[in-house]
């Protein structure tokens, strides 16, 4: 709980630094009560060894992720010519995708059209924000899982939970590949066509919606 001090977002990786802080005055403080030089190398080594776990951990999610961005960039998707190939994510999948040719979904900015595929991360923050933006039609074409045997994994809650290291099983990455089949306002225009009388006259002040 002693992220809360710094910041009212959970992330273990925020105490690095004040537990550096406590490690000088720790070690300053042993000297100056005589602690023997061995019992420090035993405390120092222990450090050393937990340090030397969660960059073997780190790097294997990382890996994982770059796996897993090269696999969907290089699917053999299906989509017709001058469509666009999506990509909604975050950190080190957004890194590879990006450089692997995929846009950046910016809904805001952009607004997909059908046949175009996305790659969506799959974590519950992703879901989350795109469920603000019901108006996209997806179907779920295929899903990458990139994983490995390594019990240890410190995504997400290193960088943004309560836990360091947690137990992991399974795939480290799981990213789900989407065709979008439409938005709601190609469905409204759509249903408004099908609607109207082949030979109806334009309303008054306008013209039908094509």
């Amino acid at each position: 709980m002693c992220w809360k001090v710094l910041s009212p977002f959970p992330a273990a990786r925020r105490l690095l630094g004040p537990l550096l802080v406590f490690t000088f005055l720790v070690g300053r403080l042993a000297h100056h009560r005589g602690v023997s030089i061995r019992s420090v190398s035993r405390l120092a080594g222990c450090g050393v060894g937990l340090a030397f776990l969660f960059f073997f951990t780190d790097l294997l999610e990382a890996r994982a992720i770059r796996e897993a961005a090269q696999t969907v960039a290089r699917g053999n998707y299906v989509r017709p010519e001058g469509s666009t190939y999506w990509h909604f994510g975050w950190w080190g999948f957004s890194y590879y995708v990006d450089r692997a040719g995929l846009r950046p979904l910016q809904l805001n900015r952009e607004t997909p059209r059908a046949g175009d595929l996305l790659a969506m991360h799959d974590t519950s923050e992703m879901h989350d924000s795109m469920a603000r933006h019901s108006q996209l039609r997806l179907e779920l074409i295929d899903t990458v899982i990139v994983g490995d045997d390594f019990p240890l994994r410190t995504m997400l809650g290193y960088y943004m939970g309560r836990r360091p290291l947690e137990n992991h099983r399974g795939g480290r990455v799981r990213v789900l590949v989407y065709r979008i089949t439409g938005t709601a306002e190609t469905a409204t225009i759509a249903s408004r066509d099908q609607s109207t009388p082949p030979h109806a006259a334009p309303p008054l002040g306008g013209s039908t919606v094509r």
